[in-house]
């Protein structure tokens, strides 16, 4: 049993990030990393295990709601969340292959010591309503779970999150539950956990964007760093003045492929992790 670790999770498509996600974790420590591989070819695994990864097969035992993936570009990988009770972690922060992370990623994990979970709300906000719900289903929410007060209160983005085991095993408990029933579940694994906080309500921290930054926000087009550092061959972004822990490229467009701007700065951001090694 080790006290902390990081989790993320990703097939073959998503070796590049995953690579570049553990470059940015080794750059800055040496604590376990675990990787749920939902379909990782075994010359990718065998780089990661080199890497110092434990690389854990993942059964693809939980699916989205057809009606959640129409025009999206996700895939059952993103369930991994279900699986964590099964490492041998007291601690985690989990984070998607989409991610690259800098020291302040350390404040997270501090926060562990007084918090059962750490998360970060998306930007604007999202409402745990809008996480959990589609129009209609808050009487069946209410009726399951008994979490209409909460429904107005803030959710949190299932990309970027930490958690202390104990609590989060009761969160998977009900995670499942909300599996299990009718809902639509519109946001795949961030509804499940926002149902999970609403229903447990662990001790909790929040922490504000520049713990999930995104190289380019859906709903805030204008929003971005404010300036990019250099300090020791690593350039990092602040956003007024701050420092940020997490950038996180959101959408269907990665840093891998062809069609991301290499001549950008979020490519640069990115690929200083990918080119690591």
């Amino acid at each position: 049993m080790s006290d902390f670790g990081f989790v993320t999770k990703g097939d073959a498509l998503f070796f590049p990030g995953i690579r570049a996600l553990v470059g940015s974790l080794r750059r800055r420590g040496d604590e376990p990393i675990f990787v749920f591989d939902a379909g990782l070819e075994r010359q990718q695994v065998t780089v990661l295990q080199r890497l110092g990864c434990e690389v854990v097969p993942m059964h693809l035992a939980h699916h989205a709601r057809p009606s959640s993936l129409d025009g999206t570009h996700y895939n059952d990988s993103i369930f991994a969340l279900m699986h964590i009770p099964k490492l041998p972690l007291d601690r985690f922060v989990h984070l998607d292959a989409d991610t690259v992370v800098f020291d302040e990623i350390a404040d997270m994990i501090d926060l562990l010591e007084d918090n059962a979970f750490v998360g970060v709300p998306d930007h604007p906000p999202l409402t745990v309503h809008e996480n959990v719900c589609v129009e209609g289903e808050e009487g069946v929410v209410g009726t399951l779970f008994g979490i209409e007060r909460e429904l107005a209160t803030p959710g949190v983005n299932a990309g970027v999150f930490g958690a202390t085991m104990e609590g989060f095993e009761t969160m998977r408990e009900v995670m499942q539950m909300a599996y299990e029933s009718q809902l639509a579940l519109p946001r795949r694994d961030q509804s499940l956990l926002n149902i999970a906080k609403a229903v447990v309500q662990p001790p909790s921290a929040m922490l504000d964007v520049r713990y999930n930054f995104r190289h380019s926000f859906r709903r805030a087009r204008d929003l971005t760093w404010t300036e990019v550092r250099t300090t020791q061959s690593v350039d990092q972004p602040f956003y007024l003045g701050e420092p940020i822990a997490v950038m996180h490229f959101i959408g269907p467009s990665k840093p891998w492929h062809p069609d991301f701007d290499k001549e950008s700065t979020a490519f640069r951001l990115w690929d200083q992790f990918s080119r690591f090694w």
